[in-house]
């Protein structure tokens, strides 16, 4: 009886090592469960995270191409007839003389506009070149129109106003319709993608209809013979 009842306590105490056993192995898979989710979280987040940049490197790349490269400004020192200033941007370079004033009687004059455009240079007020050139073009030269028409009145403040002022036009101009351009560009972008896989769906399927009609046409021509 004694032996019995020892073997029935071992028997017990090895089925309480197989459990806690079970127990530690369960608790194991548990932790690498865990482990793998963390994983397939931080993964998820690297994607996030490339597809977040890759998406703010394609609209800055997009926002350079509408823009021309940036617009650097170099501002030039007073000079004796009154001082100007020069903006150049990606092959562009835009000259705005700022208002001079005459010494004796404290009159003010402000000079031509001088656009050079890959070797074209157009004075203020020229019809044909604004006819050539696109509505963007011809915006941008009304705005510098009229913030040098602008610069030309306050000129008897002095000529770090006016300069001022045209900058800041120049500027609030530039980043009311930059996004704008971005996101036109980008829906003209998506739009020709949506049509030219259109076109390549229909040529496809016009291939396919072609080949169906030739199977057809030599099956005919065998049954035929």
């Amino acid at each position: 009886m004694l032996l019995l009842l020892l073997l029935l306590l071992l028997l017990l105490l090895l089925l309480l090592l197989l459990l806690l056993l079970l127990l530690l192995l369960l608790l194991l898979l548990l932790l690498l469960l865990l482990l793998l989710l963390l994983l397939l979280l931080l993964l998820l987040l690297m994607e996030d995270t490339l597809a977040m940049r890759q998406m703010i490197a394609s609209i800055s790349r997009l926002a350079n191409e509408t823009s021309g490269g940036g617009d650097d400004d170099d501002e030039g020192g007073d000079r004796g007839d009154g001082g100007g200033r020069t903006q150049q941007s990606g092959g562009r370079t835009r000259r705005t003389s700022t208002s001079s004033i005459a010494g004796a009687n404290g009159g003010s004059t402000s000079q031509h506009h001088l656009h050079h455009h890959g070797g074209v240079t157009a004075t203020r007020g020229d019809p044909p070149l604004a006819r050539r050139g696109s509505a963007q073009f011809r915006r941008r030269q009304h705005l510098l129109t009229r913030t040098s028409s602008t610069a030309g009145q306050r000129g008897h403040h002095g000529s770090s106003g006016s300069s001022g002022g045209s900058d800041r036009a120049v500027l609030a101009y530039a980043s009311d319709g930059l996004f704008a351009r971005v996101m036109q560009r980008g829906q003209r972008i998506t739009a020709e993608a949506e049509a030219a896989e259109k076109a390549e769906r229909a040529r496809a399927q016009r291939q396919h209809s072609l080949r169906r009609l030739s199977r057809r046409q030599s099956l005919a021509r065998v049954s035929q013979r």
